[in-house]
């Protein structure tokens, strides 16, 4: 009952490694409902929640009292584990990634490779070489490449859909974000909340989060994904637009008006900018104003890119 094999490693090893990630889980995200956005990466890698752990945990359990059982009930695991996880990352592959199984297991494209090597191993350590080589042959190149191969363009595809959706579903009427121009008041300023795709999905579902001005479920199903993703990646990708571009520009055209060390300004005409201290928002507002309070200077000074590349620069400078 002690001896040494293949399945009966496969089932300690595997089993151990379940219970861990499924206990280590839990300190992500310990939600069982079906809310797609209600999930967690643990490691930055598997897209988990409750049941997720949950399953981790039982089939991580199965398998160290198959360990224990010994040789016969451990290749008896390997075998249970390279059927049901090769039907499970076929799923997987099948949805795509950020999808959910059954509507309540959350899984990404990490899920789904874990999943394929958990039946491969099982499959191998019961020395069933025939179909393991089958089924790796299926899954890599019928789903597994092409999914990850159209991952980056699916990315990009919908956060072009996002960025269009932010437009006409009104958010840019509410909601400061320097990468759409918007400068909207009414809610949180983004650039400066910097949503996570899992924050933009929860306000959306619930009507913001805690203000109440924003209807619930404004958008719905892929088109909320879209604005989620759209709206993290333009705030993830906001804080370093400034740089030398922004220096460049403010040198140009606002230097001789504004005093900024920074910059090597002493200009008196518009307000002191390390006095102000001035935020991105606030910049992107004055520009596009003219000025905040009876100022001379022109409305839209600079435009788009410029904007927010200048705007980036002051805010982060401004009074250093």
């Amino acid at each position: 009952m002690t001896e040494s094999s293949p399945a009966r490693l496969y089932a300690g090893v595997v089993g151990a490694t379940l219970v861990v990630v499924g206990i280590l889980g839990f300190f992500y995200n310990a939600g069982f409902n079906a809310d797609a956005a209600d999930r967690d990466a643990v490691l930055g890698l598997l897209d988990v929640n409750g049941w997720h752990n949950v399953i981790h945990i039982a089939t991580g359990l199965l398998g160290l009292v198959a360990f224990m059982a010994g040789t016969h009930a451990s290749r008896y695991y390997a075998l249970a584990m390279g059927i049901v996880y090769s039907l499970v990352a076929v799923w997987g592959f099948v949805l795509g990634s950020g999808e959910s199984i059954l509507g309540i297991v959350p899984i990404n494209a990490a899920d789904n490779l874990f999943h394929l090597a958990l039946a491969l191993l099982g499959l191998v350590a019961c020395q069933m070489w025939v179909p393991a080589v089958a089924v790796a042959t299926a899954l890599l190149f019928g789903l597994a490449i092409p999914a990850l191969a159209t991952n980056d363009h699916d990315s990009e595809s919908q956060i072009a859909k996002g960025q269009m959706l932010f437009a006409e579903d009104g958010c840019r009427n509410c909601h400061t974000l320097g990468a759409s121009g918007s400068l909207g008041t009414i809610g949180p300023n983004l650039n400066e909340s910097k949503p996570s795709e899992k924050r933009v999905l929860e306000a959306i579902a619930k009507g913001g989060l805690g203000t109440g001005a924003m209807p619930e479920n404004l958008a719905s199903g892929a088109d909320a994904e879209a604005i989620a993703a759209y709206v993290a990646d333009a705030t993830g990708a906001a804080a370093p637009v400034g740089g030398p571009a922004g220096k460049q520009i403010f040198s140009e055209q606002c230097a001789s008006c504004h005093t900024l060390a920074a910059a090597g300004a002493t200009g008196t005409v518009g307000p002191d900018l390390d006095q102000l201290k001035p935020s991105t928002a606030q910049v992107l507002k004055a520009i596009k104003n003219g000025g905040l309070t009876g100022s001379v200077m022109p409305k839209n000074l600079v435009t788009g890119k410029q904007a927010q590349q200048v705007a980036a620069y002051i805010s982060s400078v401004a009074g250093k």
